[in-house]
């Protein structure tokens, strides 16, 4: 599976287009009569400047569960349990996140492609298309730079603090 993601990754940085596919997890009569497809096939071409700003711009808008437990004030940290939390609370999010990515266009996507995606994307098929997205289209630094930022927001909303005096010399 990994190696299918690092081709996938090279065919992108050349500048292929990378297909991804989510299936219907509950198809209507109309599909089981005439036997049509059990999946939608999508093609992510590199990510456009635009759609890794509005990317950047739903993951600020990310509610995280658990800075108590990742502080240290607790004992045990259980990541499992704290990534499903985080997860489910954000669920809509993340599904907008994955809709920008295959969308890649200046519009936003589409209500019935966000829908679609929502009701019928499995863990897998999410796990894939998010490495897709992060892995081959390069945007690991573009997605540190925008945790930073928030991270930046709430240090100074919470306890502003001088980075140095000049009398201290």
């Amino acid at each position: 599976m990994d190696n299918q993601i690092h081709e996938k990754a090279a065919d992108t940085m050349l500048e292929k287009a990378v297909s991804v596919e989510i299936r219907i997890k509950h198809p209507t009569l109309r599909q089981r009569l005439f036997k049509c497809s059990s999946k939608r096939v999508w093609e992510i071409q590199p990510i456009s400047l635009g759609s890794l700003i509005k990317i950047g711009k739903a993951l600020l808008e990310y509610d995280f569960i658990g800075e108590a437990e990742l502080s240290g004030e607790t004992g045990n940290i259980n990541f499992l349990e704290l990534a499903a939390m985080n997860l489910a609370k954000n669920e809509d999010k993340l599904v907008n996140v994955i809709a920008l990515a295959i969308w890649n266009k200046e519009s936003d996507p589409p209500d019935r492609m966000v829908k679609f995606i929502k009701e019928n994307m499995s863990a897998g098929e999410a796990k894939t298309i998010f490495n897709v997205v992060v892995q081959q289209m390069g945007v690991m630094d573009f997605l540190a730079c925008t945790v930073l930022a928030s991270m930046t927001r709430i240090a100074k909303t919470e306890d502003p603090q001088t980075i140095g005096n000049s009398s201290d010399h």
